[in-house]
């Protein structure tokens, strides 16, 4: 980390024990160098789309760019709202939606692009334009991948067919989508196929040529080594480049986004020796910080410590060999952030950065267990300043009834 980095973790860590600080600067070059790949790899037929769940905070920084975001609920709806997005720029997504919540969209004059993972999910569009005398729509019906999102190609067929005769409705592309975290670049080889071949078949069936195409990769994001995520993007634009003279590419992202701009920071409030064996404990736990694929502490995550002298946080003057477990304050033995951590004699208010904490941590953990309060959540702006985006929640608040 650098000075003045550090400089910006002692002053927010005067009015808070455990925060998350998500560096927009950070954020924004990343993103930059990501599209500068697809415009150089595939000739500007591909964009970004960032799915606001990974980090909604984010929303209002990314908003500033040209990119669209992917909305998966009425409340990320509602976010968007808040954050003044045009709805041009929404792809309204999401395995369920009722006919209030596409209805509600409409009272924003929505004019996005909305997903269809059923065939009720088309009645019920039909249904809202009716009534609401909508003049047109764009649909993005999503393909299976053989689990709960999306249809098998017939039921799409179906719906392609009939909003051909329909007439108001505008067939905006393919979505298609099948995990997260994919290291094996043959997995998204196959994917590219399947889709291609059932675009044939729409064309050849319906004669609807189907000209962009929304793809969830599942870019993999290394948490726990240094790992060259630019790597694994050149090489699914390497897999795309074949098709790009057929489409054009929507690439969703959330995680491979945002993971990096974040850290959760938590400071130390107990140590002790148990049996033999040391333990260090923090503010926060398990319930502020989430590393998709991990457990019971296993796997350590990127981290740097910061030890607590008269006015400032500084790097310890010297590696330890003494090893602690970090825990977390919440009262089950699953709450083990880091098995093994050599530390050099820590104490209470030394602090403890989790680093690429940027994507889901903040929404994702179980922060209502124990009734213990949220975190506060920062941002650092690219000219220095330290904005608040989230003051202390007290979750006891949650979890009572009032």
């Amino acid at each position: 980390m650098t000075k003045d980095y550090i400089s910006v973790l002692n002053k927010i860590s005067k009015e808070a024990d455990s925060f998350y600080l998500f560096d927009i600067k950070r954020l924004v070059s990343w993103m930059d160098t990501l599209e500068e790949r697809l415009n150089g790899g595939l000739e500007g037929r591909a964009s970004l789309i960032y799915a606001i769940k990974a980090n909604p905070f984010l929303t209002e920084f990314i908003n500033k760019r040209d990119n669209r975001f992917e909305v998966c609920s009425p409340g990320e709806f509602e976010i968007c709202m808040n954050q003044a997005v045009d709805t041009k720029k929404i792809v309204f997504s999401g395995v369920y939606k009722s006919k209030e919540n596409i209805g509600r969209i409409f009272e924003e004059g929505f004019e996005g692009v909305i997903t269809l993972e059923s065939e009720s999910h088309y009645e019920l569009l039909k249904e809202v334009m009716d009534e609401k005398k909508i003049g047109s729509v764009s649909i993005l019906p999503r393909l299976s991948s053989g689990n709960k999102f999306g249809m098998d190609e017939d039921a799409i067929l179906n719906i392609l067919k009939d909003a051909k005769k329909d007439g108001r409705i505008c067939i905006n592309g393919i979505q298609y989508f099948s995990g997260t975290q994919k290291k094996k670049i043959k997995v998204i080889h196959e994917e590219l196929a399947c889709i291609d071949a059932f675009c044939e078949r729409i064309k050849t069936e319906l004669g609807i040529c189907i000209g962009s195409i929304e793809y969830g990769p599942g870019f993999f994001y290394d948490y726990y080594n240094l790992a060259d995520h630019l790597a694994v993007f050149d090489e699914i634009i390497e897999e795309l480049k074949p098709y790009v003279s057929k489409y054009s590419f929507a690439l969703e992202s959330g995680r491979f986004i945002a993971a990096g701009c974040g850290d959760y920071v938590t400071k130390v409030v107990d140590v002790k020796e148990t049996f033999g064996k040391k333990y260090c404990m923090v503010d926060g736990g398990i319930h502020h910080v989430n590393y998709y694929g991990r457990m019971l502490g296993m796997n350590d995550p990127k981290i740097d410590y910061l030890k607590k002298t008269e006015s400032e946080y500084t790097e310890p003057s010297k590696n330890s060999e003494d090893n602690y477990e970090v825990v977390g304050t919440l009262c089950t033995v699953n709450d083990i952030l880091i098995k093994n951590f050599a530390m050099d004699n820590p104490v209470k208010d030394d602090v403890i950065v989790f680093h690429d904490a940027g994507a889901y941590s903040c929404t994702e953990s179980s922060v209502l267990f124990l009734s213990r309060n949220l975190p506060k959540i920062y941002a650092l702006l690219d000219d220095g300043e330290i904005v608040e985006l989230r003051g202390t929640v007290e979750s006891y608040k949650l979890n009572n009834k009032f």
